[in-house]
């Protein structure tokens, strides 16, 4: 799979993850925040010269993901695997970045 299918695929998954938040009737504050960091990780990476943009989008997600679960919103195991597929794209990133292949 190509890094731009990814990062579409990852935004996706946050966009569920924001509805399963606001879906809670004590919804998560930072639900636009989170909304708005996964669009722009697809966003970025359509530009070539935006990767680093992307990186940061992908970090601030994971941070407010992180914060989500401390603050009682999700569990870890409900995060797993949309952290994982985030840590995956900065890999891609950062290897495409270095001259390797999408």
């Amino acid at each position: 799979m190509n890094i731009t299918q990814s990062a579409f695929d990852y935004s996706i998954r946050i966009a569920e993850l924001v509805k399963h938040l606001r879906s809670d009737e004590k919804s998560f504050p930072l639900c636009n925040d989170l909304l708005t960091c996964g669009v722009d990780v697809g966003f970025y990476l359509q530009e070539p010269s935006c990767p680093d943009k992307a990186v940061n989008s992908l970090n601030k997600a994971d941070y407010i993901i992180q914060m989500a679960v401390k603050a009682g919103y999700l569990t870890e195991r409900q995060t797993i695997r949309i952290r994982n597929s985030g840590q995956e794209l900065i890999k891609m990133i950062c290897e495409n970045k270095g001259g390797g292949s999408t």
